[in-house]
Protein backbone atom coordinates (compact mmCIF):
# COMPACT_ATOMS: atom_id res chain seq x y z
CA UNK A 1 0.00 0.00 0.00
CA UNK A 2 1.45 3.20 -0.85
CA UNK A 3 0.23 6.63 0.42
CA UNK A 4 -0.69 8.75 -2.65
CA UNK A 5 -2.06 12.58 -1.77
CA UNK A 6 -3.58 12.06 1.26
CA UNK A 7 -5.13 8.59 0.97
CA UNK A 8 -3.80 5.29 1.05
CA UNK A 9 -5.03 2.97 -1.75
CA UNK A 10 -4.75 -0.55 -1.47
CA UNK A 11 -5.26 -2.54 -4.46
CA UNK A 12 -5.85 -6.22 -6.28
CA UNK A 13 -3.31 -8.27 -7.58
CA UNK A 14 -0.47 -6.89 -6.12
CA UNK A 15 -2.02 -8.10 -2.64
CA UNK A 16 -4.15 -10.75 -3.66
CA UNK A 17 -7.70 -9.56 -2.21
CA UNK A 18 -10.47 -7.00 -2.91
CA UNK A 19 -9.62 -3.10 -3.72
CA UNK A 20 -9.85 -0.82 -0.71
CA UNK A 21 -9.69 3.06 -1.57
CA UNK A 22 -9.83 4.52 2.48
CA UNK A 23 -10.44 8.04 2.95
CA UNK A 24 -7.64 10.58 4.48
CA UNK A 25 -6.64 10.43 7.28
CA UNK A 26 -5.75 6.68 6.65
CA UNK A 27 -4.96 3.52 8.43
CA UNK A 28 -1.66 4.08 10.46
CA UNK A 29 1.42 1.87 9.25
CA UNK A 30 0.41 -0.22 12.60
CA UNK A 31 -3.29 -0.25 12.13
CA UNK A 32 -2.57 -1.38 8.45
CA UNK A 33 -0.24 -4.50 9.78
CA UNK A 34 -2.57 -5.35 12.66
CA UNK A 35 -5.18 -5.43 9.84
CA UNK A 36 -3.94 -7.96 7.68
CA UNK A 37 -2.90 -10.09 10.23
CA UNK A 38 -6.42 -10.23 11.60
CA UNK A 39 -7.41 -11.49 7.89
CA UNK A 40 -4.45 -13.96 7.51
CA UNK A 41 -5.78 -15.30 10.94
CA UNK A 42 -9.34 -15.63 9.68
CA UNK A 43 -7.87 -17.34 6.01
CA UNK A 44 -5.67 -19.76 8.74
CA UNK A 45 -7.98 -20.21 11.41
CA UNK A 46 -8.75 -23.54 11.38
CA UNK A 47 -4.95 -24.80 10.06
CA UNK A 48 -2.17 -22.93 11.73
CA UNK A 49 0.54 -21.48 9.61
CA UNK A 50 3.24 -23.10 10.96
CA UNK A 51 1.52 -26.32 10.42
CA UNK A 52 0.10 -25.45 7.05
CA UNK A 53 3.58 -24.38 5.58
CA UNK A 54 5.42 -27.49 6.89
CA UNK A 55 3.17 -29.91 4.96
CA UNK A 56 4.01 -27.76 1.89
CA UNK A 57 7.43 -28.43 2.62
CA UNK A 58 6.87 -32.13 3.23
CA UNK A 59 4.95 -32.34 -0.75
CA UNK A 60 8.03 -31.22 -1.96
CA UNK A 61 10.50 -33.89 -0.40
CA UNK A 62 7.71 -36.29 -1.15
CA UNK A 63 7.95 -35.36 -4.89
CA UNK A 64 11.37 -34.72 -5.08
CA UNK A 65 11.68 -38.44 -3.62
CA UNK A 66 9.67 -39.42 -6.02
CA UNK A 67 10.56 -38.19 -9.43
CA UNK A 68 13.49 -36.19 -8.59
CA UNK A 69 14.45 -32.63 -7.51
CA UNK A 70 14.13 -30.77 -10.75
CA UNK A 71 10.98 -32.64 -12.36
CA UNK A 72 7.98 -30.85 -13.13
CA UNK A 73 5.62 -32.62 -10.58
CA UNK A 74 7.67 -30.86 -8.10
CA UNK A 75 6.67 -27.52 -9.29
CA UNK A 76 2.99 -27.66 -7.86
CA UNK A 77 4.15 -27.71 -4.19
CA UNK A 78 6.47 -25.08 -4.72
CA UNK A 79 4.17 -22.73 -6.26
CA UNK A 80 1.97 -23.81 -3.04
CA UNK A 81 5.08 -22.97 -0.70
CA UNK A 82 5.99 -19.98 -2.05
CA UNK A 83 2.72 -18.55 -1.92
CA UNK A 84 2.53 -19.33 1.91
CA UNK A 85 5.90 -17.99 2.55
CA UNK A 86 4.55 -14.69 0.68
CA UNK A 87 0.89 -14.29 2.54
CA UNK A 88 4.00 -14.48 5.78
CA UNK A 89 5.98 -12.03 4.34
CA UNK A 90 8.76 -14.12 4.48
CA UNK A 91 9.47 -12.64 0.77
CA UNK A 92 13.37 -14.10 0.49
CA UNK A 93 12.37 -17.62 0.72
CA UNK A 94 9.18 -16.95 -1.14
CA UNK A 95 11.47 -15.62 -3.66
CA UNK A 96 14.10 -18.61 -3.80
CA UNK A 97 11.05 -21.20 -4.22
CA UNK A 98 9.49 -19.12 -6.89
CA UNK A 99 12.66 -18.76 -9.01
CA UNK A 100 13.74 -22.51 -8.32
CA UNK A 101 9.90 -23.54 -9.68
CA UNK A 102 10.32 -20.81 -13.09
CA UNK A 103 13.66 -23.05 -13.52
CA UNK A 104 11.66 -25.62 -13.87
CA UNK A 105 9.07 -24.82 -15.77
CA UNK A 106 11.63 -23.75 -18.72
CA UNK A 107 13.46 -26.53 -18.46
CA UNK A 108 10.38 -28.56 -19.37
CA UNK A 109 8.28 -26.23 -21.35
CA UNK A 110 10.84 -23.31 -23.05
CA UNK A 111 10.93 -20.14 -22.46
CA UNK A 112 7.82 -18.32 -23.85
CA UNK A 113 5.18 -20.99 -22.42
CA UNK A 114 1.79 -19.49 -20.54
CA UNK A 115 3.15 -21.25 -17.49
CA UNK A 116 6.65 -19.67 -17.96
CA UNK A 117 4.65 -16.38 -18.23
CA UNK A 118 3.00 -17.35 -15.22
CA UNK A 119 5.96 -17.68 -12.71
CA UNK A 120 7.85 -14.71 -14.00
CA UNK A 121 4.17 -12.61 -13.46
CA UNK A 122 4.34 -13.81 -9.92
CA UNK A 123 7.94 -12.98 -9.28
CA UNK A 124 7.02 -9.20 -10.48
CA UNK A 125 4.27 -9.00 -8.03
CA UNK A 126 6.45 -10.30 -4.95
CA UNK A 127 9.56 -7.59 -6.34
CA UNK A 128 7.25 -5.54 -5.22
CA UNK A 129 6.26 -6.10 -2.38
CA UNK A 130 9.81 -6.33 -1.89
CA UNK A 131 10.37 -2.91 -3.31
CA UNK A 132 12.31 -3.74 -6.27
CA UNK A 133 10.12 -1.86 -8.59
CA UNK A 134 12.59 -1.97 -11.73
CA UNK A 135 12.81 -5.64 -11.27
CA UNK A 136 9.07 -5.70 -11.22
CA UNK A 137 8.04 -3.99 -13.99
CA UNK A 138 10.70 -5.81 -15.74
CA UNK A 139 8.89 -9.14 -15.23
CA UNK A 140 5.54 -7.69 -15.36
CA UNK A 141 5.51 -6.25 -18.77
CA UNK A 142 7.42 -9.44 -19.81
CA UNK A 143 4.81 -11.91 -18.48
CA UNK A 144 2.46 -9.71 -20.43
CA UNK A 145 3.87 -9.67 -23.75
CA UNK A 146 4.63 -13.19 -23.40
CA UNK A 147 1.05 -14.32 -22.78
CA UNK A 148 -0.21 -11.93 -25.57
CA UNK A 149 1.94 -13.58 -28.08
CA UNK A 150 1.26 -17.01 -26.85
CA UNK A 151 -2.57 -16.58 -25.25
CA UNK A 152 -3.65 -13.81 -27.89
CA UNK A 153 -5.37 -10.46 -26.67
CA UNK A 154 -8.38 -11.82 -25.10
CA UNK A 155 -7.66 -14.28 -22.97
CA UNK A 156 -7.95 -13.83 -18.92
CA UNK A 157 -4.34 -14.26 -18.52
CA UNK A 158 -3.58 -11.57 -20.50
CA UNK A 159 -6.15 -9.45 -18.42
CA UNK A 160 -4.60 -10.71 -15.34
CA UNK A 161 -1.20 -8.73 -16.85
CA UNK A 162 -2.89 -5.68 -17.78
CA UNK A 163 -4.61 -5.04 -14.76
CA UNK A 164 -1.74 -5.96 -12.32
CA UNK A 165 0.60 -3.62 -14.77
CA UNK A 166 -1.74 -0.56 -14.66
CA UNK A 167 -1.96 -1.18 -10.49
CA UNK A 168 1.30 -0.87 -10.17
CA UNK A 169 1.50 2.15 -13.06
CA UNK A 170 -0.92 3.46 -10.90
CA UNK A 171 1.32 3.27 -7.19
CA UNK A 172 4.02 4.87 -9.56
CA UNK A 173 1.58 7.97 -9.79
CA UNK A 174 1.94 6.86 -13.63
CA UNK A 175 -1.82 7.68 -14.43
CA UNK A 176 -2.09 7.54 -17.83
CA UNK A 177 -0.16 4.53 -18.46
CA UNK A 178 -2.06 2.92 -16.07
CA UNK A 179 -5.41 4.13 -17.20
CA UNK A 180 -5.15 2.42 -20.41
CA UNK A 181 -4.08 -0.88 -19.36
CA UNK A 182 -6.91 -0.91 -16.46
CA UNK A 183 -9.70 -0.18 -19.54
CA UNK A 184 -7.88 -2.91 -21.39
CA UNK A 185 -7.89 -5.32 -18.62
CA UNK A 186 -12.12 -4.22 -17.53
CA UNK A 187 -12.53 -4.77 -21.59
CA UNK A 188 -11.11 -8.32 -21.86
CA UNK A 189 -12.58 -9.55 -18.18
CA UNK A 190 -16.30 -8.18 -19.36
CA UNK A 191 -16.25 -10.73 -22.33
CA UNK A 192 -15.36 -13.40 -19.82
CA UNK A 193 -17.68 -12.08 -17.52
CA UNK A 194 -20.13 -14.85 -17.35
CA UNK A 195 -17.26 -17.58 -16.79
CA UNK A 196 -15.70 -15.74 -14.34
CA UNK A 197 -17.86 -13.15 -12.91
CA UNK A 198 -15.61 -12.29 -9.34
CA UNK A 199 -12.27 -11.64 -11.82
CA UNK A 200 -14.51 -9.46 -13.41
CA UNK A 201 -15.59 -7.76 -9.93
CA UNK A 202 -11.55 -7.14 -9.48
CA UNK A 203 -11.10 -5.16 -12.74
CA UNK A 204 -13.75 -2.95 -11.70
CA UNK A 205 -12.50 -2.51 -8.46
CA UNK A 206 -9.52 -1.61 -10.06
CA UNK A 207 -10.55 0.57 -12.34
CA UNK A 208 -12.47 1.86 -9.70
CA UNK A 209 -9.57 2.95 -7.49
CA UNK A 210 -7.81 4.22 -10.23
CA UNK A 211 -10.31 6.68 -10.58
CA UNK A 212 -10.33 7.27 -6.91
CA UNK A 213 -7.04 8.43 -7.23
CA UNK A 214 -7.78 11.25 -9.83
CA UNK A 215 -10.30 12.37 -7.15
CA UNK A 216 -12.84 11.09 -9.95
CA UNK A 217 -14.74 9.71 -7.58
CA UNK A 218 -18.25 10.10 -9.94
CA UNK A 219 -16.40 7.64 -12.11
CA UNK A 220 -16.03 5.24 -9.41
CA UNK A 221 -18.98 5.03 -8.25
CA UNK A 222 -20.90 2.71 -10.55
CA UNK A 223 -17.87 0.47 -11.52
CA UNK A 224 -17.91 -0.01 -7.26
CA UNK A 225 -21.71 -0.48 -7.52
CA UNK A 226 -21.08 -3.09 -9.92
CA UNK A 227 -18.57 -5.12 -8.14
CA UNK A 228 -20.43 -4.90 -4.90
CA UNK A 229 -23.65 -6.58 -7.10
CA UNK A 230 -21.13 -9.45 -8.87
CA UNK A 231 -19.91 -10.31 -5.32
CA UNK A 232 -22.94 -10.20 -3.34
CA UNK A 233 -24.44 -12.60 -5.77
CA UNK A 234 -21.60 -15.05 -6.48
CA UNK A 235 -20.07 -14.94 -2.81
CA UNK A 236 -23.20 -13.74 -0.43
CA UNK A 237 -23.93 -10.31 1.17
CA UNK A 238 -22.35 -11.32 4.19
CA UNK A 239 -19.12 -12.09 2.48
CA UNK A 240 -15.33 -10.00 3.18
CA UNK A 241 -15.33 -8.89 -0.45
CA UNK A 242 -19.28 -7.76 -0.38
CA UNK A 243 -17.76 -5.55 3.11
CA UNK A 244 -15.02 -3.80 1.42
CA UNK A 245 -17.11 -2.90 -1.63
CA UNK A 246 -19.83 -1.45 0.46
CA UNK A 247 -16.60 0.32 2.16
CA UNK A 248 -14.86 1.82 -1.06
CA UNK A 249 -18.63 2.78 -1.69
CA UNK A 250 -18.97 4.38 1.68
CA UNK A 251 -15.52 6.56 1.32
CA UNK A 252 -17.01 7.89 -2.19
CA UNK A 253 -20.17 9.03 -1.17
CA UNK A 254 -18.87 10.69 1.33
CA UNK A 255 -16.42 12.50 -0.79
CA UNK A 256 -19.34 13.86 -2.82
CA UNK A 257 -20.80 14.83 0.11
CA UNK A 258 -23.87 11.96 0.52
CA UNK A 259 -23.18 12.03 4.02
CA UNK A 260 -26.15 10.25 5.47
CA UNK A 261 -25.51 7.10 2.26
CA UNK A 262 -21.70 7.02 3.52
CA UNK A 263 -23.19 6.23 6.92
CA UNK A 264 -25.50 3.73 6.27
CA UNK A 265 -22.81 1.84 3.95
CA UNK A 266 -20.59 1.88 6.59
CA UNK A 267 -22.79 0.56 9.19
CA UNK A 268 -23.80 -2.35 6.89
CA UNK A 269 -19.87 -3.16 6.39
CA UNK A 270 -19.02 -2.70 9.95
CA UNK A 271 -21.50 -5.25 10.74
CA UNK A 272 -20.19 -7.99 8.53
CA UNK A 273 -16.62 -7.32 9.83
CA UNK A 274 -17.81 -7.62 13.09
CA UNK A 275 -19.54 -10.80 12.23
CA UNK A 276 -16.67 -12.73 10.56
CA UNK A 277 -13.66 -11.43 13.61
CA UNK A 278 -15.92 -12.50 16.40
CA UNK A 279 -14.26 -13.32 19.23
CA UNK A 280 -10.83 -13.18 17.67
CA UNK A 281 -11.13 -9.03 16.97
CA UNK A 282 -8.40 -7.33 18.88
CA UNK A 283 -9.77 -4.23 20.18
CA UNK A 284 -7.34 -2.08 18.82
CA UNK A 285 -7.74 -3.05 15.31
CA UNK A 286 -10.38 -1.21 12.89
CA UNK A 287 -11.69 -1.96 9.77
CA UNK A 288 -10.46 -0.31 6.82
CA UNK A 289 -12.12 3.45 6.59
CA UNK A 290 -12.83 3.49 9.87
CA UNK A 291 -10.87 7.00 11.07
CA UNK A 292 -12.89 8.62 8.42
CA UNK A 293 -15.28 11.27 10.25
CA UNK A 294 -18.56 9.59 9.40
CA UNK A 295 -16.97 5.75 10.16
CA UNK A 296 -16.01 7.80 13.53
CA UNK A 297 -19.98 8.08 14.48
CA UNK A 298 -20.63 4.62 13.12
CA UNK A 299 -17.86 2.69 14.88
CA UNK A 300 -19.03 0.56 18.31
CA UNK A 301 -17.52 1.76 21.57
CA UNK A 302 -14.55 -0.04 22.28
CA UNK A 303 -13.60 -1.33 18.70
CA UNK A 304 -10.36 0.81 18.28
CA UNK A 305 -10.14 2.58 21.66
CA UNK A 306 -6.38 2.00 22.22
CA UNK A 307 -5.51 2.63 18.44
CA UNK A 308 -4.37 5.85 18.55
CA UNK A 309 -1.76 4.83 21.53
CA UNK A 310 -0.42 2.04 19.96
CA UNK A 311 0.42 3.21 16.13
CA UNK A 312 2.75 4.92 14.85
CA UNK A 313 2.41 7.82 12.02
CA UNK A 314 2.95 6.68 8.51
CA UNK A 315 5.43 8.44 6.63
CA UNK A 316 5.11 9.59 2.89
CA UNK A 317 7.59 6.56 1.77
CA UNK A 318 5.89 4.11 3.37
CA UNK A 319 5.11 1.27 0.74
CA UNK A 320 2.50 -0.95 2.63
CA UNK A 321 0.38 -4.09 0.74
CA UNK A 322 -2.92 -4.68 1.30
CA UNK A 323 -4.57 -6.94 3.93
Amino acid sequence: MRKLDGAYTTVVGLAGVAVLFVAAPSLTVAEESLWRQVRINLVMRERPTLDVVESANDAVRAAEREHGAEHLAVATPLETLGLLYQSQGRYAEAQQTFERQLRILEARFGAGHPKVATSRHRLGLLAHLQGRDEEAERLLRQALAMRQVELGPYDGDVAESLIDLGIFYDLQQRMEEAGMLLERGVAVRERHKSTAPLEYAKALNALASHAYLQQRYADAVPLTEQALAIDQRELGVDSSEAAADLTNLGVLQEHVGHYEQAEQLYRQAMAIWESALGEDRPASVPPPGLQSPVMQRVRPAGLVEDAAASSMPASSGTSQRRP
